[in-house]
């Protein structure tokens, strides 16, 4: 009696199993990755001023602001003009010295924005900084 009993159970809840209603979420879904640029391309960065976007390439010098503290990754030899990731206070701590990513290749995520004539993404988390083995984005095409 007791084996039949089991099995019965066993049976009921294969079976409430396999007839259950599958349960998506929203909140599951995952967000499209935002496209990977080269920091050199200066006209798909143009473009995509305000979108969420990746920027790669090799980190050309580093410094700090004067007034506010803010750290700068500069990815352009000239970084009046080029892309620059400008890291805020919230990430110091966790970024670690900037110095440590001069001559790498970097991916930086956020939000593109205008600085002056610079394009920057501000960094707040250490996470939308991404130390690169090999670039995935490619170097814009020279004229």
């Amino acid at each position: 009696m007791k084996i039949q009993i089991r099995s019965l159970l066993v049976a009921v809840s294969a079976t409430a199993v396999l007839l259950a209603p599958q349960v998506s979420f929203a909140a599951e879904k995952s967000k499209p990755k935002p496209p990977v640029i080269n920091c050199s391309d200066t006209k798909s960065l143009a473009s995509k001023v305000g979108k969420e976007v990746s920027v790669e390439g090799l980190v050309q010098s580093t410094g700090k602001g004067d007034k506010d503290g803010v750290r700068f990754l500069n990815l352009s030899a000239k970084p009046q003009t080029g892309f620059v990731a400008a890291i805020f206070p919230p990430a110091y701590k966790k970024v670690g010295p900037i110095q440590n990513f001069e001559g790498k290749n970097v991916r930086v995520t956020g939000t593109l924005e205008k600085y002056k004539k610079q394009t920057q993404i501000k960094v707040l988390k250490a996470s939308q900084i991404k130390v690169l083995a090999t670039p995935k984005a490619a170097p814009a095409k020279k004229k």
